[in-house]
């Protein structure tokens, strides 16, 4: 029993103090028993390990089981989760940038739409270490901006409700001109947001490696999606940074995939086609030969 109090008075030295008597001081290990060494560092493990809300350590029914576990716990906040989060954050950018210094690298970059439907760029960096060990760690997750396409190909373009309604009331053909006036704007202007987003993008790729001191002639490759503003994303880094882009090979694969399959339903749909026009064909025939 004397061995595990001093065991356990050795891993927390920092948490008690000793008299000049000897004796150790119990307000300091009652402390020690309120607060718990290693909890709130458990506590931001878990919420970070299984991506918990912050607001999960505001609960009443995890802090009862907190209670149940110690009756003396001082529940830990949402900010100072997010302040322990945010120093341990820091704390791995410094580590990470260490593992990076003289490596060269690959980079993947992915770009998704939350259900707010606000644009999101994740960048993760590649390299093998000296054991010949494939490492892979996320560099950020940047919420992107400059990139919306309009859901509606007529929003903002200048025809109003009343253009709209002048053309379907002045026949089929008025119409089919205010159609083909908002697609050559929409084409337009798609091909204007598809620049402002590659340029965006590459932007958020070159700041993620300046932010852990990669040269940009110590990134070999950048992998993306092959979607049209990647496509054009890739071709400008090549320009401007001189990193080699690599289009997915599995998304060219699921592309090409698509395609097949409406060409071999395009052949089948043929094939019916000429097949029974061959039936009909020979049936009308035999039927003029012994009718």
């Amino acid at each position: 029993m004397c061995l595990c109090v001093w065991w356990s008075l050795v891993l927390h030295s920092d948490d008690y103090t000793v008299l000049e008597s000897g004796e150790t001081s119990a307000q300091t290990i009652d402390k020690f028993v309120e607060y718990g060494a290693e909890f709130e560092k458990h506590v931001q493990n878990l919420v970070i390990n299984r991506y918990l809300p912050l607001d999960i350590v505001e609960d009443k029914d995890f802090r009862a089981v907190c209670y149940s576990l110690n009756a003396k716990h001082k529940a830990i906040t949402k900010r100072t989760l997010a302040d322990n989060i945010s120093k341990a954050a820091a704390a791995t950018r410094v580590q990470l940038k260490v593992l990076l210094q003289d490596e060269y690298v690959a980079t993947t970059g992915d770009k998704w739409s939350s259900r707010a439907n606000h644009s999101y760029l994740g960048v993760t960096v590649h390299w093998i270490n000296g054991a010949w060990q494939l490492c892979s760690v996320p560099l950020g997750c940047e919420v992107h901006v400059d990139h919306v396409f309009s859901s509606d190909p007529l929003a903002g373009d200048g025809l109003i409700g009343d253009e709209r309604a002048g053309g379907a009331a002045s026949g089929l053909v008025e119409a089919m001109k205010v159609a083909q006036v908002a697609i050559k704007k929409m084409n337009n202007k798609n091909k204007k947001e598809a620049k402002s987003g590659a340029t965006a993008i590459l932007k958020q790729f070159r700041a993620a490696w300046a932010q852990y001191d990669i040269p940009e002639t110590h990134v070999v490759a950048t992998v993306t999606d092959t979607e049209a503003t990647m496509n054009l994303m890739g071709s400008n880094m090549k320009e401007a940074a001189n990193v080699d882009w690599i289009g997915c090979a599995d998304h060219r694969v699921e592309l090409a995939s698509g395609w097949i399959t409406i060409f071999f339903v395009y052949c089948c749909i043929l094939f019916q086609i000429v097949y029974e026009h061959l039936t009909h064909h020979l049936y009308t025939q035999h039927r003029q030969s012994y009718g």
